[in-house]
C-alpha cells in the first residue's frame, strides 16, 4: 500500500530545495546581497604658493564608480584651497559607504556658474584661474586620478594634494591668445591630480622653526643644494606661526630635508627614513 504521507512530504521537501536553490539563498546567510559594500572617505588638502593668499572653487559634485556610479552632492559652499595646509584636510566624502570594485579615478565638478577657481593675490585683488587639460583645453572639472580596490567591509581613507605651488601656473601670452581668453585671465591649473591610500603615505612634522621658514623634503638621490622645490619627489612647506610644518602626503623614501635662505634651499638634515603609516617628529634645533 502506498504510504501518502511520505510521498508528500518528499514532493513538499524537493519543491523547497528547489525554491532556495533558484532564489539563491544561502544558510546562515538570508541576505544574499549584505557584506558586498566597503567603506570610502576622501580628504582634500594643499601645499603653499607664492602668488596668492587665497585660491577658492564652488564645487557642484564630486563623481566616482565602482561597479556601480556615485554623485557626492558638494554644492553650496565655496573651498578656499590654502586653508588646508601644513597638514590641515578637507573631507569631501566621510565614511561613505559603496558597492565593492576599483575606483581609478574621481571626478570634482566645479559649479555651472563658476567654472574657474579664484585666486586672491599679494595685492588684495582677484585673479580668475582657468583648468586646462592635458591638452591644454578648459575644462570644468579637476580630475583626481589613482587606483583603490573598495574591499567587503573595509573602510579605506583617500586624500588628494592638489599642491598649487606645483600645478599652478602663468599663462603665456600665446596660450592666452589661442584659447581667446579675457586679460585678466592670467593664471591656469593643471586639470589631473593623483589620490593615495593614507595608510601607505608618511607624515613628517618639523617643529621649532622660524614662522614662515620655508623647506623642502626631498629624495636623497636628487642633489645637496636647488633653488625650487616642485620635482616630483619633492615635497614643499612653510611652518605656521607656531614655527610647525607638517607634511601629510609623503611617498615612502629616504629623504634630504632643506630650508630655503637667500631664494636657494640648503640641507639641513639627511637620512631621514619615512615608511608607509609613520608619523615622524623632528626638532629643527636638533638637526
Amino acid at each position: 500500500m502506498l504510504d501518502v504521507f511520505s510521498i508528500t512530504k518528499s514532493l513538499f521537501l524537493g519543491l523547497m530545495i528547489h525554491y532556495l536553490i533558484g532564489c539563491g539563498v544561502n544558510a546562515g546567510n538570508p541576505d544574499s546581497s549584505a557584506g558586498t559594500k566597503g567603506v570610502i572617505s576622501f580628504f582634500i588638502t594643499d601645499a603653499p604658493v607664492d602668488e596668492f593668499t587665497s585660491v577658492t572653487l564652488a564645487p557642484e559634485s564630486l563623481r566616482f564608480s565602482t561597479s556601480e556610479a556615485y554623485v557626492v552632492d558638494l554644492s553650496g559652499d565655496e573651498i578656499d584651497l590654502l586653508n588646508y595646509r601644513n597638514g590641515k584636510t578637507l573631507s569631501l566624502m566621510n565614511d561613505f559607504e559603496v558597492a565593492v570594485g576599483d575606483i581609478s579615478a574621481f571626478q570634482l565638478l566645479l559649479s555651472e556658474s563658476n567654472q574657474m577657481l579664484t585666486g586672491t593675490n599679494l595685492e588684495g585683488e582677484d585673479e580668475s584661474i582657468i583648468i586646462l587639460d592635458d591638452n591644454g583645453d578648459p575644462a570644468d572639472h579637476l580630475v583626481f586620478a589613482g587606483q583603490q580596490s573598495v574591499t567587503e567591509s573595509v573602510s579605506s581613507s583617500l586624500i588628494v594634494d592638489v599642491d598649487l605651488q606645483k600645478s599652478m601656473r602663468a599663462l603665456t601670452e600665446t596660450e592666452k591668445e589661442n584659447l581667446n581668453l579675457d586679460s585678466d585671465i592670467r593664471f591656469a591649473i593643471q586639470q589631473s591630480h593623483n589620490f593615495y591610500d593614507r595608510s601607505k603615505l608618511g607624515t613628517l612634522t618639523v617643529s621649532n622653526l622660524a614662522a614662515g621658514s620655508k623647506l623642502c623634503l626631498s629624495l636623497s638621490s636628487l642633489g645637496d643644494s636647488f633653488s625650487s622645490c616642485l620635482g616630483a619627489s619633492q615635497f614643499p612647506g612653510t611652518a605656521d606661526d607656531d614655527g610647525e610644518l607638517k607634511l601629510i602626503t609623503v611617498q615612502p623614501g629616504t629623504y634630504q630635508l632643506f630650508l630655503n635662505t637667500s631664494n636657494q634651499y640648503s640641507k639641513i638634515g639627511s637620512a631621514i627614513i619615512i615608511s608607509e603609516g609613520d608619523d615622524l617628529v623632528l626638532d629643527a634645533n636638533t638637526l
